[in-house]
């Protein structure tokens, strides 16, 4: 039996029988960024940055300032873009702390949890990836059905959904992410090309029909509770504060990128830039993701569906661009899918030593389908994407990039730190424990309400 060296756990052969060599489920033998291998100077590192960040996340910002208005959506996505970069520069002094302290180059997310919090720290960490990581799978699901849905009516979303199943199983069972590398590439094409024709379609009509005079027709958005006419879909610069975690989790998805930090990190030559490298890369995303945002807005106002892509016209050239971002949720929906499976498979595989080659085989086959299966029912019952997008940054990526880094450099560094900074890390803690709980509890009230 021949296993490649890179696949998520080692199996070898021992007397007939499998047995695998499991390493610490935070510590991945997979490079999910691209970063291994040479040290990478500044621009490289910025350049791998810029790229994990292109993700279909910011689809939804402009469905996130409908649910906040553009003036306060605006301010928040200031506010949450200058927490969640600081909280990275927390996590990567926590990093430097404990190399120091431990002799340690390198250290994982999970590593800095177990470290700096015990084995209770490593757990919610891990559990806290598992349902980021499956949650944005369940989005990638759930957004190829829509936007399939829209260019072949002629089948239900469900029944696109059921059709996408097959190849999600197919491509769980894939041993090496080297083999989605020309994939990833594409994948990345694809969102840019989306990008380029949406931002066209939007300042050409923001131009020419002039601010939220472009789709009036009605909405989810667009009720009486809201406003005094059904067909009142105008931009408003502020919305009800009841719907202002909406705006929150969607945000934090989009900004989420706290797993690509301390490989980055670690894989530059000159760590001392890192910080610079950081903030220019932060500035470039905020003024990406905000002209975006306030672009489809300002355009559709409140008709602006969970993804803007569902509000382009059915002309060929948008078909395009669904069909193109479709290709990009395939290979996003299995980069995401390994970092989750990797933990899950360092937890249960070992009970499956015992069964042969062929039943080990087929034990892991049969798991990795079930954890799909997991996902595609989940995008089955989210028929409100904005809020599955919301849902999953609060109740996933809002613990990964706001609560557990103040707390992990609480834990790792109390001693060394003035009181002054300890005030920051509790507020941090506060803000992303409140905006987590507040989002995740409108996100399911918005499933719900509209299941």
């Amino acid at each position: 039996m021949s296993w490649d060296e890179r696949d998520p756990l080692l199996i070898k052969k021992k007397g007939g029988s499998v047995q695998v060599a499991l390493t610490s489920p935070t510590t991945p033998l997979i490079d999910y960024h691209g970063v291994s291998g040479e040290a990478t100077g500044f621009f490289g590192t910025m350049m791998n940055f810029l790229k994990g960040c292109v993700a279909s996340g910011f689809l939804a910002l402009p469905y996130a300032l409908g649910k906040s208005g553009y003036a306060a959506g605006t301010a928040a996505m200031v506010l949450i873009c200058l927490v969640s970069t600081h909280c990275v520069h927390l996590l990567v002094e926590v990093k430097e702390f404990i190399g120091v302290k431990h002799g340690l180059n390198s250290v994982s997310y999970g590593e800095l949890a177990r470290l700096s919090m015990g084995n209770i720290g490593s757990k919610f960490t891990n559990i806290s990836l598992v349902v980021s990581q499956l949650g944005f799978c369940t989005v990638y699901a759930l957004f190829y059905a829509k936007n399939m849905s829209k260019v072949f009516p002629q089948l239900s979303q469900n029944e696109h959904i059921a059709i996408l199943a097959p190849c999600l199983v197919m491509l769980s069972w894939v041993k090496s992410l080297r083999v989605l590398a020309y994939p990833s590439a594409l994948g990345t094409l694809c969102i840019l090309y989306a990008a380029g024709v949406i931002y066209e379609y939007t300042i050409r009509h923001l131009v020419n029909d002039g601010v939220g005079n472009r789709d009036n027709t009605k909405s989810d958005l667009c009720t009486p509770s809201n406003y005094t006419s059904t067909n009142d879909c105008a931009p408003q610069e502020w919305t009800s504060i009841g719907d202002f975690p909406i705006m929150f989790g969607n945000s934090i998805y989009a900004f989420e990128a706290i797993g690509l930090v301390l490989p980055l990190q670690n894989a530059m030559k000159n760590k001392n830039d890192f910080g610079l490298m950081l903030n220019l890369s932060m500035i470039i995303v905020f003024l990406q993701y905000t002209s975006f945002a306030l672009l489809g807005y300002l355009v559709f106002g409140r008709a602006v569906e969970g993804v803007i892509t569902l509000n382009l016209p059915d002309e060929t050239l948008y078909s395009s661009v669904l069909v193109a971002l479709s290709v990009m949720m395939l290979q996003s929906y299995a980069l995401q899918f390994f970092p989750a499976i990797e933990i899950m498979e360092s937890l249960y595989l070992k009970r499956f030593e015992g069964f042969g080659d062929t039943g080990f085989i087929i034990a892991r086959h049969v798991v990795r389908a079930i954890f799909v299966a997991i996902t595609i029912g989940l995008a089955i019952s989210i028929p409100n994407i904005g809020a599955g997008i919301s849902l999953i940054g609060a109740l996933g990526a809002g613990s990964l990039s706001l609560v557990l880094p103040p707390l992990i450099h609480y834990m790792a560094m109390r001693d060394q730190l003035s009181t002054g900074r300890k005030a920051i890390d509790f507020i941090y803690l506060s803000f992303g424990v409140i905006g987590s709980a507040a989002g995740t509890f409108v996100a399911l009230k918005d499933i719900i309400e509209t299941s």
